[in-house]
């Protein structure tokens, strides 16, 4: 009852019983014996999408917008890991704009290019709890904002558009 006034979700026990298996089993898919936050990020969507769907379309769209944080997750995490990329980049050029200015030559901070370590990248995609970048990589907003991985030499290059 306090659920509706509230204008929450009712969950019984084995709902919760149910997402912790869904967790698991999304840890499974990566090979990993335990069970981290975006595993459970993937559960409370995978719930809440179903139990939206099998609702009437007016309440679907109401329901929709009132948890759209919980069912938007990929694009969050697009749009942290491209904060992450951009300063990476932005403190590189920094520091190549100042070696070059303690060897005396002209800096144009627009023409300078560095290339980062995919590693580099990665590790602090891991201090934001994202562990898994791979589609990163592949998304819109990588390529749409002048990102390229050259995976031969294992680095992300920042073309200009």
């Amino acid at each position: 009852r306090e659920s509706k006034n509230s204008g929450g979700i009712v969950v019984a026990v084995r709902h919760l019983e149910s997402l912790i298996r869904l967790a698991e089993a999304a840890a499974r898919t990566q090979l990993r014996s335990h069970v981290r936050n975006d595993d459970i990020d993937l559960a409370i969507s995978v719930m809440l999408r179903s139990f939206i769907s099998s609702q009437k379309h007016a309440v679907a769209q109401v329901m929709e917008k009132k948890f759209a944080r919980y069912l938007n997750l990929r694009r969050d995490v697009d749009e942290l890991l491209f904060f992450v990329l951009s300063r990476l980049f932005n403190e590189m050029a920094e520091e190549e704009s100042e070696v070059r200015m303690a060897r005396g030559e002209a800096v144009d901070a627009s023409a300078i290019s560095v290339d980062l370590p995919c590693s580099m990248f990665e590790e602090s995609a891991r201090e934001h709890n994202v562990h898994d970048v791979t589609p990163f990589y592949t998304s819109t907003t990588f390529s749409s904002n002048g990102f390229v991985r050259d995976r031969a030499r294992n680095v992300i290059r920042r073309v200009a558009s």
